[in-house]
């Protein structure tokens, strides 16, 4: 396999780990290519992004109220991206009520395919003030505001990628262990620099919120279980996209001067 085809898989794999959207069905891969696979997790959030300002374009030819607007482009977001990441908030809800403190158990409870009190309240939440940031988003004039759902998805999946730079994974086994590798370390680094300084030149505001969300988020990750896991990723995004479009409904970004 060329180099061209090793990153042409990457893609894909990227694509098919946080997606639904079709993708080759590979028989076989190893440790280095679902490593490699991580570099293209900013590119496949760019296309989630992209997806979504489309659906938002659709809507807003139609009819609809913009309350349903927002509810059919929240259904997207969630298909899209098939739940993953939702799923590892509750997971990690979950974790942070019932294990008091105890990293094992914290570890075990979000092994564990079914779901607690806490995840289900944190999953409604989420869903809940996402939709009300939509609704605002779709009522506002700045059509601004609305190309920022461009960004949003590949910043918190940047994000996720800081997470594993920055802390050691917690378990010995699972995808994102495979996905920590130092070879690709470089390359994880150049992105996370590279978004933070895009982002800075357009919104310093959202850099601090994202920032402060991010150092929260880690170290709600670190006490939990020691360090990170392929669910504290998961919410990683999932708190990421909440803050930057709270940070957009509040008004505080006006515009990407």
């Amino acid at each position: 396999m060329n180099r061209l085809q090793q990153h042409i898989k990457a893609f894909f794999l990227a694509l098919q780990f946080l997606t639904r959207l079709p993708s080759p069905n590979f028989v076989e891969v190893n440790d280095t290519e679902l490593a490699r696979s991580s570099l293209y997790f900013a590119w496949v959030g760019l296309l989630i992004g992209g997806l979504l300002f489309g659906f938002v374009q659709v809507f807003r030819l139609t009819e609809f109220s913009i309350e349903l607007q927002a509810g059919l482009v929240l259904v997207f977001w969630v298909w899209l991206t098939g739940a993953l990441h939702l799923d590892g908030a509750a997971d990690m809800a979950d974790a942070w009520l019932g294990a008091k403190h105890n990293r094992e158990k914290a570890l075990e409870i979000m092994k564990d395919s079914r779901i607690g009190v806490g995840g289900g309240a944190i999953l409604v939440l989420i869903l809940l003030i996402k939709w009300l940031a939509l609704v605002s988003l779709l009522n506002s004039d700045n059509f601004a505001n609305l190309i920022w759902l461009l960004f949003i998805p590949p910043m918190a999946r940047v994000m996720a990628m800081a997470l594993m730079l920055t802390v050691n994974y917690a378990r010995t086994d699972g995808i994102a262990a495979s996905m920590i590798s130092s070879e690709m370390r470089p390359f994880h680094w150049f992105w996370l620099i590279a978004a933070i300084v895009a982002l800075s030149l357009f919104a310093w505001l959202m850099v601090v919120a994202v920032v402060i969300a991010f150092l929260l988020m880690r170290q709600a990750s670190k006490r939990l279980t020691g360090g990170m896991t392929g669910d504290t990723a998961g919410a990683m995004i999932e708190w990421i996209e909440l803050v930057m479009l709270l940070v957009l409904a509040a008004g505080f970004i006006q515009n990407f001067a």
